[in-house]
């Protein structure tokens, strides 16, 4: 499977899942333009370069492991670990898979869509390891998974159905939505791909 889709190939594959799953691709192109800039990759000249995008939550991870990541520093909380690069970045994932695997799958999104690992079951997968082998792999997987993640979640068809942003966001990102005006970026990218494609 080709890891990284040429635009076209991203746009085909997008028009073609919204139009099976009955999803207006411009709510698609919405989510993974504001959750992963459109690219499940990252670029050549990053450190990871061509490894897949994810993001750690250090929270996440405590609860599903019931322990702290053990390269943060003692003086520093949970709380603000979240919202420091350098501890929810690419890094701090492949430290925390060395302390506990399972829980650190879990504990991250991945790719185009940014999808937490612990949603794996919801997604049809049978173990974490494949679910992470496929995001790992391909955006192909990984759009495919956000559909499915969509599909899965029904208040989440009905407010894209009813392009509640507000809803939309938050159950796409969680009650602390407000605090990156998601629902805003949404809404601003939405209007941007209606227009392009009207």
């Amino acid at each position: 499977m080709k890891k990284i889709l040429t635009p076209a190939e991203k746009d085909f594959l997008l028009t073609e899942l919204a139009k099976q799953n009955n999803i207006e691709a411009s709510i698609l192109r919405s989510i993974i333009e504001v959750e992963s800039n459109y690219s499940g990759f990252y670029s050549e000249d990053h450190t990871f370069a061509n490894k897949c995008k994810v993001r750690f939550e250090p929270d996440w991870f405590q609860k599903f492991s019931g322990a702290r990541p053990f390269f943060l520093p003692a003086s520093m909380t949970i709380e603000s670990a979240k919202f420091n690069p350098k501890f929810t970045g690419r890094l701090a994932y492949e430290q925390a898979l060395l302390q506990s695997p399972s829980a650190a799958i879990k504990a991250t999104s991945f790719g185009i869509g940014q999808i937490m690992g612990f949603n794996y079951q919801k997604l049809n997968y049978k173990t974490l390891t494949d679910f992470s082998f496929d995001m790992e792999d391909s955006e192909y997987y990984q759009l495919t998974a956000l559909v499915k993640f969509i599909i899965a979640t029904p208040n989440l068809v009905e407010a894209i159905q009813e392009k509640d942003f507000e809803l939309i966001a938050k159950i796409y990102n969680g009650r602390n939505y407000k605090l990156n005006n998601y629902d805003e970026k949404l809404e601003k990218a939405y209007s941007k791909f209606s227009l392009s494609n009207a």
